[in-house]
């Protein structure tokens, strides 16, 4: 009893050293005041904690050490703090809507493809905090807006309504608070288009989610052209959450037209021209290259298969899975006809009709077949691991013949639709039987089946993985091809309308915009007059490749005299992702 009254007793004490903790920590905060941000409230958080810790370590204190080196690439600290600037209530926010289908006229404000700059400026270049030893890198561009364009009450009429405005990024870090990552560039000018720099790298390096086989081998984003529509600024709250986009808001800024909002019902076009082919064979060539770990059969399951109770379960397990199967089937389909059970003849012909109950039939014989060939333990590892072995020959011998396919597609024939070679190969690939071979793991388990140790089949198609790299590598290029007017002809007509109905949905229900309150993913829009005003906003996008961490936004914050001023260095860029 007496170590329960010292547990309570203890316990009570950390919860009131914890306190006053904390309420010294809260002190030091007041002490300290920052001007509102309508993204800063998780940075407070951190501060606090922060706090706390330096506060419980006070105990700690490390040996006093000489001061380190200076090093090459300092990191830059923390403005100086400065006063607060006057508050705007803003009565709009302006959408970033891209052009669907696109108007074939010179655009004046687009997203990715090539910026527009005077000759007097250079390309933007910046350090990875999280590889500073690469040095300066070019950024990526993103956005550029043409000022004029913007109506005169945005951000409670402040900012530029001349020239332009461009972004550049470097979206291969999440810590893009770091003024080495992202630039913003306004210019009375227009100036001409630019190529990126020769060490520019690719738009997604790898080192974070979010990356596709388009983003890997890409370093300038699909150049789309936007409208720049007006729309009212209104705060919606649920719970404890706000913002302000309402819901299917697709629908408003894109009135009267078909949209798609599951994103994964992406249209799957077939290779409509040879570039299609060429990455869709690169990609299955690395596939059927790919090292395969070996997973060699266990102690425990090479004891379990070879036990007398084992061996009868193989056969057993599933022939009375299926059969319970058809009882269900049956029975429901008896109900549909309202009768109280078929017959034996509408029985069978009723499963001879139903793929799914005709495919699982012909996977029990084949089972059988291969139990009966293999009758013992002993002869089915030996069968197992046989197969195996030609599995990963065949995918030697696939490679093979698709890379000398890929090097019959010259780099002057992208652009053109498939040749009569490209598809009597993919018939070919399409006729080809599946590599069929077999594993020993542990099965069964469902509902009342005993778990045992038996095979499992596996197939392996080289068409349905090529099939599968067409699909993705016409979904990314289907984008290229449909923003260039000399190219789009190459589109399958009967699928256009699907793809742009996928192409006008929002993720997540978030647009890219200008002004007006932003659209947070882990953090809350303040209502009311604002010292520090959206800028821009970008989502992530699908059809534009944009994936900013993992599926999050970027926004970039300027105060209200920082605006007036047309000083856009001294912005604030954070992101936000799940």
């Amino acid at each position: 009893m007496i170590w329960y009254y010292l547990f309570f007793a203890a316990l009570a004490v950390l919860v009131i050293r914890q306190r006053q903790r904390m309420k010294r920590a809260d002190q030091q905060k007041q002490q300290q005041p920052e001007p509102d941000s309508p993204a800063s409230a998780r940075r407070r958080d951190l501060r606090t904690i922060t706090a706390m810790t330096a506060l419980e370590s006070d105990l700690l204190q490390p040996e006093p050490q000489a001061p380190r080196a200076a090093s090459a690439q300092p990191r830059p600290g923390p403005p100086p703090r400065r006063e607060p600037a006057a508050r705007v209530e803003e009565s709009i926010s302006v959408v970033l809507r891209r052009q669907i289908p696109p108007r074939d006229e010179a655009p004046r404000s687009w997203l990715g493809g090539l910026p527009m700059l005077p000759d007097g400026i250079e390309w933007p270049r910046g350090v990875n905090p999280e590889k500073r030893g690469e040095g300066e890198v070019p950024l990526h561009f993103i956005a550029q807006i043409a000022c004029a364009d913007l109506p005169p009450e945005l951000w409670g009429e402040l900012g530029p309504r001349a020239g332009w405005l461009r972004l550049f990024l470097n979206g291969n870090s999440c810590d893009n608070e770091d003024r080495g990552l992202w630039r913003l560039v306004h210019s009375a000018e227009l100036g001409s288009e630019r190529q990126p720099p020769a060490d520019i790298g690719v738009i997604h390096d790898g080192m974070y989610t979010g990356g596709a086989a388009w983003t890997q081998s890409k370093s300038v984003y699909p150049r789309w052209p936007v409208d720049l529509v007006k729309v009212g600024n209104t705060l919606r709250h649920e719970g404890q959450r706000s913002w302000p986009t309402p819901d299917e808001f697709e629908t408003e800024i894109y009135p009267g037209q078909p949209i798609e909002r599951d994103r994964h019902k992406v249209p799957k076009l077939p290779p409509f021209a040879r570039g299609v082919l060429q990455t869709a064979l690169r990609e299955t060539i690395a596939l059927m290259r790919l090292p395969v770990r070996e997973y060699p059969l266990s102690d425990v399951n090479r004891t379990q298969l070879a036990s007398p109770t084992n061996w009868p379960l193989i056969l057993t397990v599933p022939a009375e899975r299926l059969a319970r199967a058809n009882t269900r089937w049956l029975a429901e389909e008896a109900e549909r006809r309202g009768v109280e059970a078929l017959s034996d003849a509408e029985q069978q012909a009723y499963l001879a009709s139903q793929p799914n109950r005709v495919r699982a039939a012909a996977e029990l014989d084949t089972l059988r077949t291969l139990i009966g060939e293999c009758p013992s333990p002993e002869a089915l590892i030996a069968r197992c691991e046989a197969g195996r072995a030609e599995w990963l020959a065949w995918r030697g011998e696939v490679a093979d013949w698709l890379e000398e396919w890929l090097n019959r597609i010259a780099a002057a024939t992208l652009d053109q639709p498939l040749t009569a070679d490209d598809r009597e190969r993919m018939a070919m690939l399409e006729g080809a039987p599946p590599h069929v071979y077999w594993v020993i793991d542990r099965q069964g388990g469902y509902s009342d089946e005993p778990n045992y140790v038996g095979p499992r089949k596996i197939e392996s198609s080289a068409f349905a993985q090529l099939a599968e790299q067409c699909h993705r590598a016409a979904s990314d290029l289907a984008v290229e091809f449909y923003l260039d007017p000399q190219r789009r002809h190459l589109l399958p007509a009967e699928y256009l309308p699907a793809c742009e109905a996928w192409w006008r949905a929002l993720y997540n229900n978030r647009p890219h915009r200008m002004g007006g309150y932003h659209d947070g993913v882990q953090s809350d829009a303040i209502e009311g007059p604002q010292e520090k005003l959206l800028l821009l906003q970008l989502a992530t996008d699908d059809p534009m490749q944009f994936c900013w961490g993992d599926c999050g936004a970027i926004y970039a914050f300027i105060r209200t005299d920082d605006l007036k001023a047309g000083r856009f260095d001294a912005a604030e860029l954070h992101l936000e992702c799940h």
